[in-house]
């Protein structure tokens, strides 16, 4: 790519989005953001019609989360909106709710799927599971519980690993956690199984 600019040759979008996961999947973030900051400045310069897709920005959303670079996360962010005039879109959320689970936060979980809610996007069985994996992280299987209702009553359906990740909830050593984990059991049972 850097001997393409002096020879005056641009680089096809294809190209781009190839180096750019290449670099994500080497965990190069700070490489990969500075290749998709470039196309974004081609895109607006008009010396490539194509602009990033979504998806090329959710690849360098999820290598700076995985390198924990939040300034990158929030720049690339930016630039997204600015670029796309959205937010982002359901697997961009799914990414921040990721985030939010491992640093144990619950309430930014919730706070991210009203988000997703209020801007028409609807939250998928993973965006719930997510949210649940923020609650077994505290062990707290009174909000695992309660994540299970609102996907019911969004009719979305716990898959195997949601019911599984709220048990992980249920491992507080306490009896009501028990209690609570045989009933996330039996209602496993009965809707795994449809």
């Amino acid at each position: 790519l850097e001997l393409m600019a002096p020879r005056s040759l641009t680089p096809s979008p294809g190209l781009l989005k190839k180096v750019i996961a290449v670099c994500a999947k080497s965990e190069k973030s700070r490489k990969a953001t500075a290749i998709l900051l470039d196309w974004v400045s081609l895109f607006e310069k008009g010396e490539t019609a194509d602009r990033p897709p979504l998806s090329v920005f959710n690849t360098v959303v999820n290598a700076c989360e995985i390198c924990g670079e939040e300034e990158l996360t929030l720049q690339v962010l930016d630039t997204m909106k600015k670029t796309h005039e959205v937010d982002g879109n359901t697997i961009t959320f799914n990414i921040a709710l990721k985030r939010l689970a491992k640093l144990k936060n619950k309430m930014g979980c919730e706070g991210i799927i009203i988000g997703m809610l209020q801007a028409g996007i609807e939250p998928t069985v993973v965006s719930y599971t997510t949210a649940i994996g923020a609650c077994a992280q505290d062990k707290d299987f009174v909000m695992s519980t309660q994540w299970l209702e609102r996907m019911r009553s969004r009719c979305v359906s716990p898959n195997v690993f949601t019911y599984n990740t709220a048990l992980a909830s249920c491992l507080d050593g306490t009896l009501e956690g028990s209690k609570a984990g045989s009933e996330i059991a039996v209602q496993m049972m009965e809707e795994v199984g449809k």
